[in-house]
C-alpha cells in the first residue's frame, strides 16, 4: 500500500525495511527458493544468499569493520559485490560504493571524500589506483586474480588478497548492535553530470520505501532484472524490493540494449526498471516478429516517454512510472499505462499519501499551476526522504531549507493535478528571453533513426556576453552518418524555432554515467570547438 500508515508501520518495525531481517526472514519461510542469479554463473537461494552474508559479515568484521564503520567499495556487478554489500549491512557499517568508471581525478576526489580506511576493489582497477594517493586509507583488499599491487604499496597502504573476505570465522546469528530503519546503511555518491558528485546518507527506511514502493507490483512469483550497476542506487537497491516479497532477483553487468531481450528471455524475467533512453534504444532496435513473445510483465519507466504506447504494444508489457532521486523515495507515482491515456512525454503521476509536493520560485514561492518551477518535496514520515549529505554541511542546508528536500528539477502541474518533469535546473537553456528544455530537445533528437544519442545544452553567445545559444552534441547509430543539417531539418518539424540548435557537433560516441546518461560537464566546458559546425 502507498500510503502515510504503512511508511509509519516501516519506521516502527525494523523486520519490513531493515535489509538483514529481511533476508533473515525469506530464508527461514522459503530457504531453497532461488534468490539471486547472476550472469556471472552461481545460482543462490535464500539460505545461501543468508549464508554467504553472514560469511562475508565475520570476515569483515575480523578485519575490524564495525558498526558505523565506512568502506569503500569498487567492484562490478556480480557475487563478491553483493556478499560484501550484505555483509556491510549486517554488520551495521556503511557502504560507500565507487563508480568503477571513473576516471582518476574523480576517483581521487571520492577516494579523499570518503575518509575510510578500508577499500576492497576489483584486481582490474590497480592501475587507476596506482595513480591515486591515499590520504585516510590504510588497507586495500583485491578481489579477483593476481596482478602486481606494488605501486599501491609504495604509497604506504596494506594490500590484502580477496581470501580475506571468505575467511573461517564465526558467523553472527544477529544483527548486533540492533539496526534501526533510520540508521545509514549507504552514502551513494551522486552521478555529478552537472556539478561535483555529493554523498546521499541513506537509511533503511529510505531505501525500502523506494524499493518496495517504487516497485510495489512485484510479487513472490516475479523475477526482477537489475540493469544498473551496484554502485548506483537503482542498482543497490533492488534486494530490498525482492527480499520483501520473497521474489528472485537477476543480477547483470550491465545494461546492453543488443542483448536485453535474450537475458529477458533467458531468465524468465518478468519485471525491470528502465531509464526513458534505454526504452528509446530498445525502440530503435530492428523489429521482429517475436518481439512480444517474452515473460515481462511490466517495467517501471522513468521519465515516462513519449512513444510509450509504442513501447508497451510492441513488446507487450505493461508500464508504470515515477519520479524519484537518490535523496528522496518516490513521492509522484502513477497508475498503470492504458490504450487511451493521453501521455505527455515527461508525465510522472500525482502526489502519494504521506507526502507534499510544491512547485516554486527560487524564493520558495509558489509558482501558478501550469508554470514551471523547481519541485521541493516533504514526507510526514522521518527518514524516508535522506537526511544529509555526507560531510557537506552547506551543501545540505542550501538543499533542504525552510523544511524542504529542494530537488533542483523542474516541474510544471496541470489542473488536474498531475506532475511532469520538465528538465534538471542546472540544464535549462536561457536564449533571447525564452527558457527552453534541454530534456524536450533530446527527446525529440531520440526519435531519429540514425541518432544513438544527443545532448543538448548552453553555450556562450559571442555577440551578447548575457545571452546563451542552444548547442547540440550528437552521436550518430553505428556505421552510420549524419550531417548536422539533417539534425536542423528534423528539429525543425519537432520544436519550437527558438529552440533550434545554433551549433553542433556529431561525435563518434558520446560519455555516459552507469545509468546511461550523457555526462555534459566536459561538452559544456569544451563550448564550441573547431569540429562545430554552426547554423547559418
Amino acid at each position: 500500500m502507498l500510503d502515510v500508515a504503512t511508511l509509519h508501520a516501516r519506521l516502527n518495525d525494523a523486520e519490513t525495511c531493515v535489509l538483514p531481517r529481511m533476508l533473515d526472514r525469506q530464508a527461514a519461510e522459503r530457504p531453497k527458493k532461488t534468490c539471486i542469479v547472476f550472469e556471472s554463473g552461481p545460482t543462490w537461494t535464500y539460505s545461501e544468499t543468508q549464508r554467504h552474508a553472514r560469511t562475508a559479515a565475520a570476515a569483515l568484521a575480523s578485519l575490524g569493520v564495525a558498526k558505523c564503520t565506512r568502506v569503500l567499495v569498487m567492484l562490478d556487478n556480480g557475487p563478491e559485490v553483493v556478499r560484501v554489500s550484505l555483509g556491510l549491512y549486517y554488520l551495521g557499517a556503511v557502504l560507500m560504493p565507487i563508480n568503477t568508471e571513473l576516471p582518476v581525478p574523480l576517483l581521487q576526489r571520492m577516494i579523499d571524500y570518503g575518509e575510510a580506511e578500508l577499500l576492497i576493489a576489483g584486481c582490474e582497477y590497480l592501475e587507476l589506483l596506482a595513480q591515486c594517493s591515499f590520504a585516510h586509507l590504510e588497507r586495500v583488499v583485491v578481489v579477483g586474480r593476481e596482478l602486481s599491487a606494488r605501486p599501491i604499496k609504495e604509497a604506504g597502504v596494506e594490500i590484502l588478497g580477496e581470501d580475506v573476505l571468505s575467511a573461517e570465522s564465526p558467523m553472527p546469528s544477529d544483527c548486533d548492535p540492533v539496526i534501526e530503519p533510520w540508521e545509514t546503511h549507504t552514502v551513494f555518491f551522486t552521478s555529478g553530470t552537472t556539478g561535483v558528485s555529493k554523498g546521499v546518507e541513506c537509511s533503511h527506511i529510505h531505501t525500502a520505501t523506494m524499493a518496495i514502493d517504487g516497485l510495489r507490483y512485484l510479487n513472490a512469483e516475479d523475477t526482477f532484472l537489475a540493469p544498473f550497476a551496484y554502485y548506483h542506487i537503482s542498482g543497490a537497491y533492488v534486494p530490498w524490493s525482492v527480499f520483501h516479497v520473497g521474489a528472485t532477483m537477476v543480477v547483470v553487468r550491465r545494461f546492453s540494449a543488443s542483448r536485453f531481450w535474450q537475458q529477458i528471455r533467458n531468465y524468465g524475467v518478468t519485471a525491470t526498471l528502465l531509464l526513458g533512453v534505454m526504452c528509446d534504444f530498445l525502440l530503435n532496435q530492428p523489429e521482429t516478429e517475436q518481439d512480444a513473445e517474452n515473460p515481462l510483465r511490466f517495467i517501471v519507466q522513468q521519465p515516462l516517454i513519449g512513444s510509450v504506447h509504442a513501447f508497451r504494444r510492441r513488446f507487450g508489457v505493461e508500464v508504470y512510472t515515477q519520479y524519484d532521486k537518490t535523496e528522496t523515495s518516490p513521492p509522484i507515482t502513477s497508475d498503470l499505462v492504458r490504450d487511451g491515456d493521453d501521455i505527455v512525454a515527461g508525465y510522472c503521476g500525482r502526489i502519494r499519501s504521506g507526502f507534499e509536493a510544491r512547485i516554486v520560485d527560487s524564493n520558495d514561492c509558489d509558482v501558478p499551476v501550469g508554470e514551471v518551477g523547481e519541485l521541493i518535496v516533504r514526507c510526514e514520515v522521518p527518514w524516508v526522504i535522506a537526511p544529509r549529505y555526507f560531510n557537506l554541511p552547506e551543501e545540505t542546508v542550501r538543499a533542504w531549507q525552510n523544511g524542504w528536500h529542494h530537488t533542483g528539477d523542474l516541474f510544471r502541474q496541470d489542473g488536474e493535478e498531475r506532475f511532469y518533469f520538465v528538465d534538471r535546473s542546472k540544464d535549462m537553456i536561457r536564449r533571447r528571453g525564452e527558457n527552453i528544455s534541454s530534456f524536450e530537445i533530446e527527446r525529440e533528437l531520440a526519435e531519429h533513426p540514425r541518432i544513438a544519442a544527443g545532448a543538448a545544452y548552453a553555450v556562450p553567445c559571442p555577440e551578447f556576453e548575457s545571452e546563451s545559444e542552444v548547442m547540440v552534441a550528437i552521436e550518430p547509430e553505428d556505421s552510420t552518418t549524419i550531417e548536422p543539417e539533417e539534425v536542423v531539418d528534423f528539429l525543425t518539424r519537432r520544436v519550437a524555432r527558438h529552440m533550434l540548435p545554433r551549433y553542433i557537433r556529431v561525435l563518434p560516441t558520446l560519455s555516459r554515467n552507469t545509468t546511461n546518461k550523457i555526462v555534459k560537464t566536459a561538452l559544456v566546458a569544451e563550448a564550441v570547438t573547431e569540429d562545430t559546425w554552426e547554423r547559418p
